[in-house]
């Protein structure tokens, strides 16, 4: 009867085990597992959801998780809750009881308000409202004051609200892809910003950011891109180590190291997009860049400062208009990932052997008929492509040679692969 496709039948089944004097084996006890809601309204396995960590309810309405909630609240080792992906389109008012919760996922649940009784879930550390139609936040949030980590994105927000700066223990808090237009320096000067690490604006229409931005004194990644932004203010917060401006081709990229020049612990900078034909001048100033984003413009050639990153392990120049890889490439001896896909590489020169520490190479999408014998040198690359380039069989298989322990692509046509993803370095980087 828990089997049946019938969903009269499987409520029955849920009944007659409630009812059953003598209890169900353990069979019956894993059929029944996989529906927690209805395991939650009928009562039944209570000392398995009292073990629970996380709980994701599917296929609810709003009016079955008001009938829920007071089971979910007796869970008292439950961390998460996550109701993603429902179509609740309102939260019901007695989610205020779920009092012991620390992580509320409602993702993508139709929601345009949130109801003030979720200032009274006191434990909350994270909170996940990505892909609701939400404009504004209750008031009563400010009693949130455990709040940690609040993402926002892909909503109807046009102002930065502001009790979130105002919560102490704030760090991380996630706009993109909001209405946004600018950021007011009141904003930024609530007692919460002492302790925000992470902020997320891109994805929005700022066009200015006020200076007060400097202010964010212990902010360690901050994402600008995709954004109207003609100008950065002439100091940015000190502490920051990653920085991410790409698809900001208003701003005037010549003038970018000289907001820069105090970032000493910069180690991520993201410059896609933006239509750069010259790698800014002094860029060697940041001295502690390890990754380095520059894909995606119309560079032509590489600048001599570049030669200045000597800690740089990630450089991404695909997308570009390089025609020749510069000899400064051989003082990067601490990269690891080069991407050089879809240029217009006719050679590489023999300075690609310097770079010992190599273990990603994408040359896919060239001019390339070989490659130098002193590829050899590479003894740490794991992965070259070379996929869209007119290599001769012979040259295909004298690399292959000199790279024995390496993972070699060379085919002629197809869609290219993605050799890293960028968000995966930066995720690494620790705050």
């Amino acid at each position: 009867m828990l089997n049946s496709k019938n969903k009269e039948n499987v409520e029955l089944g849920y009944q007659l085990c409630k009812g059953a004097a003598k209890g169900y084996d353990e069979e019956v006890a894993l059929v029944l597992r996989k529906d927690l809601f209805k395991c939650l309204i009928f009562g039944l396995e209570t000392r398995y959801l009292d073990s629970l960590r996380t709980i994701h309810l599917t296929g609810v309405s709003s009016k079955q998780l008001e009938a829920a909630i007071p089971a979910i609240a007796l869970l008292h080792n439950l961390y998460e809750l996550d109701l993603s992906f429902n179509n609740l389109f309102t939260l019901p008012r007695n989610i205020g009881k779920l009092r012991n919760i620390k992580k509320l996922s409602l993702m993508e649940v139709g929601l345009m308000v949130l109801p003030k009784e979720i200032g009274k879930m006191t434990q909350l550390r994270q909170l996940d409202l990505h892909g609701n139609n939400l404009q504004t936040l209750p008031p009563d949030m400010v009693y949130l004051e455990k709040l940690h980590k609040i993402d926002l994105s892909n909503n109807n927000f046009q102002h930065l609200p502001h009790l979130l700066l105002g919560l102490k223990n704030i760090r991380s808090i996630n706009l993109r892809e909001n209405f946004l237009t600018s950021i007011t320096t009141f904003a930024l000067a609530k007692s919460g910003t002492r302790n925000l690490k992470i902020l997320d604006l891109s994805g929005n229409s700022i066009d200015k950011l006020p200076s007060g931005i400097a202010n964010l004194g212990n902010l360690r990644k901050l994402y600008l891109g995709d954004n109207d932004l003609q100008e950065l203010p002439t100091k940015l917060p000190a502490n920051l180590e990653v920085l991410s401006l790409g698809k900001t081709p208003k701003l005037s990229y010549r003038y970018i190291p000289r907001y820069m020049t105090h970032l000493h612990n910069l180690k991520v900078l993201e410059l896609d997009a933006n239509s750069i034909t010259k790698i800014p001048e002094k860029i060697g100033v940041l001295k502690t860049l390890v990754a380095l984003d520059l894909s995606n413009n119309q560079l032509m050639t590489l600048s001599k400062e570049i030669k200045q990153l000597e800690v740089l392990i990630l450089l991404d120049l695909s997308s570009n208009n390089l025609s020749t890889l510069a000899s400064e490439i051989k003082y990067l001896k601490c990269l690891k990932y080069l991407n050089l896909q879809n240029n217009k590489l006719s050679k590489v020169s023999h300075e690609i052997g310097n770079l010992v520490e190599l273990e990603r190479l994408d040359l896919q999408e060239n001019q390339l008929k070989k490659l130098p014998s002193q590829i050899k040198n590479l003894k740490k690359l794991k992965v070259l492509r070379l996929d869209n380039n007119p290599l001769a069989e012979s040259s295909i298989r004298k690399i292959k040679k000199l790279l024995p322990h390496c993972k070699v692509t060379t085919s002629l046509s197809g869609k290219p692969n993605k050799l890293f993803h960028k968000q995966d370095f930066t995720d690494d980087i620790s705050i």
